[in-house]
């Protein structure tokens, strides 16, 4: 018997294509005309990916080594999050074809647009390997892609996250395996494909070879394949891929001092609500007015209604199970296929770690086995669930379908096919729709044509090619954990510009897991230049450095850096100055000790009660049990336990005065990886009345702006609303951190009112004491 036209297989496919690329051509189709003008995000992480990504193809020199942050030192480029697959292709094509690299911005654009057709193809071709109709597949593929978790990675700025077709890809690989009665070839093509994914991201390569080890483990188990075929299979296509991966970097990472405990293992778990109460219309509208809603960015997974419905089905199979002593049809036939039920067996142990079990509930499990804690965000690796749960609830819908005994019946289940489909559709449009319109509003800055007039007008007044490399004022960082000054975009946005237009590498870092040493000596930059300084070793003594100010606050030391150059050119916003490298390490400690000569300054031998003077009462601590590492004066410092809440000192009540600001200060060691990190925190507890209740002010430790080799300044402001209550100074941790922490030379004393001391005793020669700063006599 003829096959009727519309049950062949082109019409499958015609159907997917005309919903697929209407919905895709709806949404993007102005984003195809204009793909080198935008970028999905132009600050946060949209930036800095879009900058290493930009900066690697058309200004590096290495191969291997990424050279526009961090400088003098760079940074292997796999950590930079700058694709290094797409990166490396498009450096080798302009190599071969000159001026290819210019297109790098709107090749990266259309690659991650164009995905979501290859995301939405490959699943379209999942499910009629599961053995869904291809008609409704055809229906279904579009909005399954349109929703799956990947895509929200372009609001947040992770483009090598961002490529819709990977996670498919893994899924697909490995059913061709399953079926393939020669599986040498599949296995090869798993292998090389895992690779690639490490070489965009490490967390798909991860996902993909998590994914892939146990579901061949079980094909195993399951007796598809023989223990030695699976073992080959594991070898070849999960344990060679981290092989070829890793042992390169190994290789010529230059950085070895990096944190092996990044923070993030247990803040960016998913939960249940992340996966199954909807984040687009037409139902978050509804709930939103009604419950507070709170999900993790990093880790929503949401399924769609349709997915959401099937497990109210599945419950009432359950029920009917337990009461009539037998499973429903549709559930037996959907227990029947077996290729997709290991699929979600095998998608099943990364959806529990992706809630962060077993290390949530034992968290030195952590300890035990501490290459986990380098996933600072385990919530993606829920997204293999994502595609295998929605893949069952498609083939409950062709259960339903095959099942019906009616005309009737069949016209529900058409119904709940079309409404499936078309709410996956509709929730998946309404998921990419903020996208587009961000899309739309961030402009890329990157060619100097496209900058705004302020910035234009600066970069076009400055000769590149007369410096060595750009400090961004005021001086932002973040990569080590250790040393962390939050990101300020007014100044972050022009020095990316800058640096990806000029070539001229930065001198901080918006990175992962940077070398602490190398980190160290680029924050101590910012602090007073009284300080010994290890980067003037590392600078070219014969070109300046570009210094950029963004015409916004600066701490007292940055203003004297800023200062100490010569302004090049400045408009509203935007300054540029030239500094020298030996200005920028010229010691002015002789200015400061002019003034305190001037000054009726106490002396003090560095042992004794402290000295008070006519400026304002002042206080200065030792902490209780001996040093183990000695800074300045005394032999006493604060050794506590960094986990949990600790004392470091209780005044008593009426010492402090209302109505007066005060300024605290303590030195913190942070010369081990784990010293200031993990959100430790150094804070002032005063009591409310009203509220019958301690309040904190606290600084994050890792925050600190001076730092000076091992020690870390830490500092903050406080009030004392009621004097007559005690004053207590404290550190906290979280439960997750061990080890301890040390503290050294406390100072609290009125803001605005300087403390000035002459240092003199047998230990050490005469020295000033200004604000908890020791400055040595100038040479």
């Amino acid at each position: 018997m003829k096959t009727p036209w519309f049950e062949r297989p082109w019409v499958a496919s015609a159907l997917f294509w005309g919903v697929m690329l209407t919905a895709w051509l709806g949404l993007y189709g102005h984003a195809l005309l204009e793909p080198g003008n935008h970028l999905f995000m132009s600050h946060g992480d949209g930036l800095k990916n879009a900058y290493t990504y930009l900066y690697y193809i058309q200004q590096n020199e290495s191969w291997t080594e990424f050279e526009g942050m961090l400088y003098p030192f760079g940074e292997h480029f796999v950590y930079t999050d700058c694709i290094p697959l797409m990166g490396l292709m498009m450096r080798a094509l302009d190599s071969w074809f000159p001026g290819t690299g210019a297109s790098a911005i709107p090749v990266l654009n259309l690659a991650m647009i164009l995905s979501i057709l290859i995301g939405g193809w490959l699943v379209f071709r999942i499910l009629v390997e599961l053995d869904v109709r291809p008609h409704l597949a055809a229906w279904v593929a579009p909005g399954i892609i349109l929703l799956s978790p990947p895509s929200l990675r372009l609001g947040f700025g992770h483009y090598a996250m961002a490529f819709l077709w990977m996670i498919p890809l893994v899924w697909w690989l490995w059913i061709k395996w399953w079926k393939a009665p020669r599986k040498m070839g599949w296995l090869a093509t798993m292998a090389l494909a895992n690779l690639c994914l490490f070489f965009i991201h490490p967390y798909p390569g991860l996902m993909g070879v998590g994914f892939q080890l146990v579901a061949i483990s079980l094909a195993t188990v399951f007796r598809k394949v023989s223990w030695q075929k699976g073992a080959t299979g594991i070898a070849i296509a999960v344990f060679l891929p981290i092989l070829l991966f890793r042992l390169p970097i190994a290789l010529v990472d230059t950085h070895p001092d990096r944190t092996d405990n990044p923070s993030g293992l247990f803040s960016f778990r998913a939960e249940l609500d992340d996966i199954f109460v909807p984040t687009t219309a037409p139902l978050r509208p509804l709930l939103d007015q009604v419950v507070d809603i709170h999900q993790k960015a990093e880790a929503l997974n949401y399924v769609g209604l349709p997915a959401v419905l099937w497990i109210g089905f599945l419950i009432a199979g359950v029920i009917r199970r337990i009461s009539h002593k037998e499973w429903p049809t549709w559930i037996q036939a959907l227990s029947s296929n077996q290729l997709w039920g290991l699929s979600l067996l095998a998608a099943l142990p990364m959806l529990i770690f992706a809630f962060g079990f077993p290390f949530s509930s034992f968290p030195k499990l952590a300890e035990v086995f501490p290459v986990f804690k380098q996933f600072r965000a385990v919530g993606r690796f829920a997204w293999m669930f994502y595609f295998t749960f929605t893949a069952g609830a498609v083939l409950s819908l062709q259960a339903w379908w095959v099942q019906a005994e009616s005309q009737s019946m069949r016209r529900w289940v058409l119904a709940g096919i079309v409404f499936s489909g078309g709410i996956w559709l509709w929730e998946g449009i309404d998921q990419h729709r903020p996208l587009v319109a961000e899309y739309h509003r961030n402009p890329q800055f990157f060619e100097p044509s496209q900058m705004p007039e302020d910035w234009q007008e600066v970069y076009e007044a400055v000769d590149a090619e007369s410096f060595q490399a750009i400090l961004p004022l005021p001086f932002c960082f973040m990569g080590s954990e250790q040393f962390h000054l939050p990101m300020d975009w007014r100044i972050i946005q022009p020095s990316f510009t800058f640096s990806a237009a000029s070539g001229l590498p930065l001198m901080t870092g918006m990175l992962t897991r940077t070398d602490m040493a190398e980190t160290r000596q680029l924050v101590e930059l910012i602090a007073p230049d009284w300080y010994p300084k290890k980067l003037e070793k590392q600078l070219d003594a014969d070109h300046d450095i570009l210094v950029l100010f963004a015409k916004i606050p600066l701490s007292l030391h940055e203003t004297s850096l800023r200062l100490k150059g010569k302004l090049l050119h400045e408009t509203e916003t935007l300054a540029a100055y030239a500094l020298s490298p030996k200005d920028l390490f010229a010691n002015q400690s002789h200015q400061w000790w002019t003034w305190a000569q001037a000054k009726d300054a106490p002396i003090w031998d560095g042992t004794s009660d402290w000295p008070q003077d006519s400026t304002g009462t002042s206080w200065y601590l030792d902490g209780p049990t001996p040093e183990v590492i000695p800074r300045k004066a005394g032999d006493q410092a604060w050794h506590l336990p960094k986990s949990g809440k600790h004392l470091l000192h209780e005044f008593e009540p009426y010492t402090f005065a209302a109505g007066k600001t005060y300024e605290l200060s303590v030195w913190g060691y942070n010369a081990p990886q784990d010293a200031l990190n993990m959100y430790l925190r150094l804070g002032v507890e005063t009591w409310n009345s009203d509220r019958e209740a301690w309040e904190q002010k606290y600084v994050v430790c890792d925050q600190a702006r001076v730092v000076t080799e091992e020690w870390s300044l830490i500092s903050l402001r406080f009030e004392v609303p009621e004097p007559n209550e005690p004053v207590r100074i404290f550190s906290w941790g979280t439960n997750h951190d061990y080890g301890e922490v040390i503290y050294d030379e406390m100072l609290i004393h009125e803001q605005g009112k300087d403390v000035w001391r002459w240092i003199e005793s047998d230990d050490f020669p005469r020295t000033l004491f200004w604000n908890n700063h020791w400055i040595d006599q100038p040479k």
